[in-house]
């Protein structure tokens, strides 16, 4: 069954602003069906009703509305009170300033094909103020020449529908204190173009604002200043670009708490593209960029990316005359970021943390991943940035699920006492050789060598709790080792015996185990080795060790197989080894450890099992001593009869 459709729009003359829209849908029978909401309730409240042009509907104005013939608006700016919209588009205020909600509640409505032109525009400017604008439908603009301010002073919202493109100078969300500020970009075609004329954005200027882009909306900047969120001290800014399409087009720098609180999550496959078209100037990027600035992003999701080819600053900026601020960088679920380089606290006073998965705070999650920087001519990732500790207090932080996390950058610079790596869960492979400076601690989860040398000679490294510091049968260096109760250092899951950890300084042993892979045999019998080059403290090491190359045991002459070597001028040998798996025995010999000068050894002797591990026999009663006693009688006289008969022979 088909319908006709008749579209009717009417006027309440005595509200001239508000326009009636009801469709009439012909029946084959000519029958009409209704379908409008309101149309009853106008009709029985006595409305007025008449035609009106269907261009109308491009617009729509309701409450307080006003046009300023000046810009910058000010309060004694020459004003009209806008009743009702214009019938043509587009509806241009050249010079002039619009806006709404200027001391009360105000709304205004661009529909398709609907263009308004202004020089100023404000949503929500007086603190009694609310303002809501609407620009939604194909071909709905709104251009600013120079500021839109969404918020400020009172409660500003704009919403940027399907289709629907609002550009300007500057874009503020939330302009001054008490401002309140919240951009919508939520649909396919939707786009809010800010740096017409060498502009920027910023949610929150001095105020509170949020922006968030949805299901295919674009927020751009065409100027080199790019976005800022938490901008001035007291600020707050919230932004969000979630959902695949979803992205920043952003010609410039992006900054997350700039001197204010910022904070930016890039969710479920959006995209943020900084520098993306001077990219030849590799702009860089801040989170907690000045001093009160705190910024926080998080990038999660499968094809979740921020993408820079310049450097990324989490906590602090590239001036070394500035005090920096606090940044924290979240990667989980497959997000990425991708930079030239990464620099964590890069002056002084900075705080700076990047989370491989999730927060300390947190529970372990899917790890994200730092990627070089991205071609999109060829859409691959270069060679994997430098992370750079700076002065500032730095943490990089892994906390994931994944049981074979490559960490491919090379991580460099930091302080013995301002940096720290931090593992709590997953298994974390070093892929290749970094040279910071800092505490490196397994509090959890495994922290691997993927190839020689890769741990850190400068950093002092730490396994506790349930961490575990795996070598994987490849030699490292650290500057020195604290093992603690529950923790665990593993030269390598049935390796080849012959991997070598050295401590360049001093080792300290306090209830935590130290996995070996030895052949057990004579004193010549290859073996794992730990080098102290300094001293071992006070505690206790538990060593297990694995006959990995099936040994068949052997007694050891001289001092034996050794497994600990301590050196240095006076070094300083108190802490006890001790093995976690005695009786250590093969093939009826039993493996001691035991400490000859300085170093231990492993010392076999032959095996005598102790009184304990004799087979107990149990007690016999009457009954059976005399079964057993016939028995032995019995045997007896059998022995005695092949005795006489071999006599005989």
């Amino acid at each position: 069954m088909f319908y006709s459709k008749i579209r009717f729009f009417f006027r309440d003359f005595s509200h001239p602003s508000r326009i009636l829209t009801v469709d009439a849908y012909r029946r084959p029978r000519g029958a009409s069906h209704f379908r409008g909401r309101h149309w009853l309730t106008a009709l029985l409240a006595g409305s007025a009703l008449g035609f009106a042009a269907p261009s109308f509907a491009q617009f729509s104005v309701s409450g307080n509305v006003w046009e300023a013939s000046s810009g910058p608006f000010v309060p004694t700016s020459p004003m009209t009170q806008l009743t009702a919209a214009p019938t043509v588009s587009p509806w241009s205020m050249a010079g002039d300033s619009l806006l709404v909600g200027y001391t009360a509640n105000g709304t205004l409505g661009i529909n398709a094909g609907g263009l308004i032109t202004d020089a100023f525009g404000y949503i929500g400017y007086s603190a009694s103020a609310t303002g809501t604008a609407t620009v939604s439908g194909t071909g709905a603009e709104w251009d600013s020449d120079f500021d839109l301010s969404v918020g400020y002073d009172g409660s500003g919202t704009l919403n940027i529908g399907s289709g629907g493109f609002v550009s300007n100078r500057n874009g503020y969300i939330g302009q001054n204190t008490g401002g309140v500020g919240l951009v919508t970009v939520n649909g396919p075609g939707a786009e809010w173009r800010n740096g017409i004329h060498m502009g920027s954005a910023y949610v929150g200027w001095y105020g509170k604002g949020t922006l968030e882009t949805s299901n295919g909306g674009t927020v751009s900047t065409i100027s080199a200043s790019g976005l800022s969120i938490g901008t001035n001290a007291g600020s707050v800014g919230t932004a969000t670009v979630s959902g695949a399409q979803s992205s920043w087009q952003i010609d410039g720098v992006v900054t997350v708490g700039w001197s204010g609180q910022g904070t930016l999550a890039i969710t479920d496959g959006g995209v943020v593209n900084s520098d993306l078209i001077n990219n030849s100037t590799h702009q860089n990027c801040y989170v907690g960029r000045y001093d009160g600035g705190v910024g926080k992003v998080t990038v999660s999701g499968a094809g979740s990316l921020w993408d820079m080819p310049g450097t990324l600053y989490v906590g602090g900026t590239n001036d070394p005359a500035s005090t920096g601020g606090a940044g924290t960088l979240t990667l989980s679920d497959a997000g990425a970021v991708s930079a030239a380089n990464v620099t964590i606290a890069s002056v002084n006073g900075s705080a700076g943390t990047v989370n491989i998965g999730a927060t300390t705070a947190n529970s372990a999650a899917v790890p994200g991943v730092i990627e070089g920087v991205l071609d999109t001519v060829t859409s691959t990732f270069g060679p994997p940035p430098i992370v750079t500790f700076g002065p500032g207090s730095g943490n990089l932080v892994f906390k994931h699920t994944s049981g074979n996390y490559e960490f491919a950058s090379v991580i460099t610079g930091g302080g013995a006492t301002t940096s720290a790596v931090d593992v709590y869960a997953g298994a974390t492979v070093m892929a290749v050789a970094s040279d910071y400076y800092g505490v490196t601690t397994a509090h959890g989860g495994v922290l691997a060598a993927g190839a020689a040398n890769v741990f850190s000679a400068h950093s002092d490294y730490v396994a506790q709790d349930a961490g575990t510091l795996d070598l994987r049968g490849k030699n490292q260096t650290v500057a020195s080792l604290a093992n603690k109760t529950g923790g665990v250092v593993n030269m390598g899951a049935n390796t080849t015996p012959g991997t070598v950890l050295t401590v360049a300084g001093n080792y300290a042993g306090n209830g935590g185990m130290i996995a070996i892979n030895t052949t057990l045999g004579d004193e010549s019998s290859p073996t794992d080795l730990l080098v102290v080059q300094g001293d071992t403290g006070p505690g206790t090491t538990y060593v297990k060790v694995r006959n990995a190359t099936a040994g068949l045991g052997a007694l050891t002459g001289g001092n034996g197989i050794r497994v600990v070597r301590v050196t240095g001028a006076g070094a300083l040998s108190s802490g006890t080894f001790k093995l976690a798996n005695a009786p250590l025995v093969d093939s009826g010999y039993e493996y001691k450890l035991v400490k000859v000068g300085t170093d231990w050894y492993l010392q076999s002797v032959r095996y005598v099992p102790s009184a304990s591990s004799a087979t107990a026999v149990p007690a016999l009663d009457e009954a059976a001593l005399g079964w057993l006693a016939l028995l032995l009688a019995g045997g007896a006289a059998a022995g005695l009869r092949r005795k006489h008969r071999g006599s005989a022979a």
